[in-house]
């Protein structure tokens, strides 16, 4: 076969098999937009619907290029379901005073389940042979996830989850770091 007419070929069968790739991660990705539009069918406003696209892109994109980034969102869109849930579970119950200040249960909740999240993570990249990737999918996907349900007390609860992350995440940096696969 003529070298051209070959690589024209192998062009062809890499773009249809991308293309493929992308159909598929699109089609899954609507999984990530689920606990977003539960929150907004649970009277969330708009906040997550928009948390949810962001999800759905987030989690596609990790899915299409696949490997540790698909990994790491998979286990990141599981992980996210812990402050979605307990989120979801605190919201009736209202505020709580803790020395003479006024807390959010969802805030609670919300800081709870990004220690979850920050420890599920954190676990699941140490074990991978890529764990920058796995945890920076993972921890995106989760972060997108469980936001959907942390509307209650608006930013707070938010940044509450953000730092339980982070909290869980930091004894852990060094070591994967450490393992980062050469470039």
């Amino acid at each position: 076969m003529d070298p051209t007419r070959l690589a024209a070929l192998e062009r062809r069968v890499h773009g249809a098999y991308e293309r493929g790739r992308a159909r598929r991660a699109l089609g899954v990705a609507l999984l990530a937009a689920i606990p977003g539009i539960a929150a907004w069918l649970l009277g969330g406003g708009l906040r997550p619907l928009a948390l949810a696209a962001a999800a759905y892109v987030a989690y596609a994109l990790c899915l299409w290029r696949g490997q540790w980034l698909g990994r790491g969102a998979r286990a990141g869109l599981l992980w996210g379901l812990v402050p979605f849930a307990l989120a979801q579970l605190a919201q009736p119950l209202g505020g709580c005073h803790v020395g003479g200040a006024c807390l959010s249960w969802c805030s609670i909740a919300c800081s709870v389940g990004g220690l979850a999240v920050g420890g599920g993570v954190s676990w699941g990249a140490s074990r991978a042979a890529a764990p920058v990737r796995f945890w920076v999918a993972g921890s995106s996907v989760a972060l997108l996830a469980g936001a959907t349900a942390c509307r209650c007390a608006g930013v707070s609860s938010l940044l509450g989850m953000a730092i339980g992350l982070l909290v869980t995440t930091a004894p852990l940096a060094p070591r994967l770091l450490a393992r980062r696969p050469a470039a």
